[in-house]
């Protein structure tokens, strides 16, 4: 294997390594951990409203942390395909579905699914910086819903 190679396939592990945090941060409401993947001048559009997104990492941040408490969320991000631009720049899809439900104060879980599920993609853009690899963009669209609220 070539040096270039593995270096590759070590960008790709790091960009694919911020789609998963990105999920797993929202799902357990650690917010500044998710707004911390981004670049300070990072974007991001939610699936639900793709024509809005949001600019910056302290917008980003302060969105988030903006959401209802008791709004419980399970992100599943899957065939997640990343391609390597340069040494400094990469690209990539992958696919999401979304089931929410509610959490009230106190509640034990599991709780019930809100019956809708939505499932759509996000295109991504992650750049190198001092601090390693960092989501640039993070642009959502929804391809289908099933059920209804």
């Amino acid at each position: 294997m070539t040096d270039w190679f593995q270096e590759k396939q070590a960008i790709e592990r790091e960009c694919e390594k911020l789609v998963i945090a990105f999920c797993n941060y929202n799902d357990a409401r650690d917010y500044e951990a998710l707004a911390n993947l981004f670049t300070e001048d990072g974007v991001f559009a939610r699936p639900s409203d793709p024509s809005n997104p949001i600019k910056g990492r302290a917008n980003i941040r302060e969105r988030f942390n903006a959401k209802p408490r008791e709004l419980l969320t399970r992100h599943l991000v899957t065939n997640v395909l990343i391609t390597v631009e340069s040494r400094e720049a990469a690209r990539g899809v992958s696919c999401m579905t979304l089931f929410t439900g509610q959490e009230p104060e106190g509640a034990k879980l599991p709780v019930p699914a809100s019956p809708t599920v939505q499932i759509g993609q996000i295109a991504s853009r992650f750049v190198r910086t001092i601090h390693g690899w960092r989501i640039a963009e993070h642009m959502g669209s929804l391809t289908l819903t099933y059920g209804s609220k």
